[in-house]
């Protein structure tokens, strides 16, 4: 078999020597050879893995279409004119990797009649592995040490990669588009799906970087929570349509008690929690109420979490306040002050905050996190979040809005105009400690209208 190009052609040479089996079998099939340029090749050992990425074979269900030879068949490549284009697989449909590599065709050639076989001169090696030149990559400008907790940030932080390493991220947005949900029986089944495209774009973004930074723990967190609120956030709508139909029924029995539990007037104390724990929590109120508005699962958990943390502070901060007042003032022994709140209370708080803010679906917001988040670690609080939420939802199935018991007289949700002239009258004329949580807020409230009566007489 003669070919004007290849007498001298490195590549060919090898080819018909040192894996002549390769090549017969090649010639025995009609295969194609894709000989890359003399320049391309330079510094570059041949082995028979890269002999094998550059010898494809047609698939017959798919004109112009090609797999490499190798064990894995890892490769697709598509003919397109004079252009040879690297494919992905993605379900049951073919497409254009994200990762942008096209080879130009040079020239091509085919043998006699008797040894059919089609040699294909192209400009650069089929695949961008074998070329180092990802080891030019800068990633310095990368801010690994920052948190990413919403959609924007891991867009961000994608837009970051993607100038660095050239990763398309529209071809990441049509092998999104390629997932058809409605395929799919169960959320498992559907998760694992999800995953694996996670995986995929993780390994090919990846392999795109030195050693150094693969190896980062940090890149790799952020990278594939980057993924995985990217893919969510697109298939958030399709995900949550088919979940709250089918939990319609759970989520409006809590929505419909949380409305009429408003409608009484609820009061912490009212709830379950202990008069000295009956505080307002208007931090925590607002960051549940925004639960609606996030999208991908993780936004949702930090949510979730940060009403939690935010009730947490709230408490602690009253406690450690009142104690410094204790100490300032020398009474430490003979004080009577809570100084711990308990698990139940706890509970109860953030149930009056559930109550307040008024989430939606939260029973459909709960199933969602379970089933489609993966990228988080034990520091990310995700079993003790679901479970205090958990807990909560059953303390509010036992809540009859009908026979709630009397509230404190200390606890108000709101204060008629009479009973802030006590509050103020006592706090003035009295030099009190506060021992409680509730005493202190109460003290916070008269000192704030004492000083707007100031402002209002001067």
């Amino acid at each position: 078999m003669e070919f004007n190009e290849t007498a001298l052609n490195p590549f060919f040479l090898l080819l018909k020597k040192k894996f002549k089996a390769k090549y017969e079998l090649t010639l025995a099939n009609r295969w194609i050879i894709c000989i890359p340029s003399d320049e391309s090749l330079k510094n570059l050992s041949i082995t028979e893995d890269l002999i094998d990425e550059h010898i494809l074979k047609p698939l017959p269900e798919l004109p112009d279409h090609y797999v490499s030879t190798d064990a894995q068949e890892s490769r697709i490549y598509k003919f397109d004119g004079g252009v040879i284009h690297l494919m992905i697989k993605n379900e049951d449909s073919i497409i254009l990797s994200p990762v942008p590599h096209k080879v130009q065709i040079v020239s091509t050639e085919k043998g006699s009649d008797n040894e059919e076989c089609t040699v294909v001169f192209v400009n650069r090696l089929l695949h961008e592995k074998y070329t180092n030149t990802t080891v030019s990559h800068d990633a310095s400008q990368l801010k690994l040490n920052n948190s990413i907790t919403s959609y924007k940030e891991a867009l961000d932080f994608l837009y970051e990669v993607s100038n660095i390493c050239s990763y398309q991220l529209p071809h990441l947005k049509d092998d999104i588009d390629c997932i058809d949900l409605e395929k799919y029986d169960s959320a498992s089944e559907l998760g694992d799906v999800i995953q694996s495209w996670i995986k995929r774009h993780w390994v090919n973004i990846m392999n795109l970087f030195k050693l150094d930074i693969q190896s980062d723990g940090r890149f790799q967190k952020l990278l594939s929570l980057s993924l995985e609120l990217f893919i969510m956030h697109h298939l958030h709508d399709g995900i949550y349509s088919l979940l709250s139909n089918t939990l319609e029924q759970d989520d409006f029995y809590i929505k419909d008690k949380i409305t009429k539990l408003i409608n009484a007037g609820v009061t912490p104390d009212q709830l379950g929690v202990s008069e000295a724990f009956a505080i307002s929590m208007p931090s925590a109120i607002v960051e549940l109420a925004t639960l609606d508005a996030r999208q991908a699962p993780f936004e949702k958990l930090f949510c979730l979490k940060s009403t939690l943390d935010l009730i947490t502070a709230e408490v602690k901060g009253a406690l450690a306040d009142i104690e410094s007042q204790i100490e300032s003032n020398d009474l430490a022994e003979d004080n009577k002050s809570v100084k711990m709140i308990s698990t139940d209370d706890l509970t109860s708080l953030l149930v009056y905050v559930i109550v307040k803010s008024r989430p939606s679906r939260l029973i459909t917001d709960l199933h969602y996190i379970e089933n489609f988040l993966w990228a988080t670690s034990p520091l990310d609080g995700l079993d003790y979040t679901i479970v205090s939420y958990k807990n909560a939802l059953h303390s509010l199935h036992g809540i009859n809005p009908d026979d709630l018991p009397p509230r404190s007289s200390k606890v108000r949700n709101e204060l008629p105009m009479s009973q802030v002239l006590n509050v103020v009258s006592t706090y003035q004329d009295q030099d009190l400690l506060d021992s409680t949580p509730l005493d202190r807020q109460v003290r916070e409230l008269a000192t704030m209208i004492e000083k707007c009566t100031r402002t209002s007489d001067n």
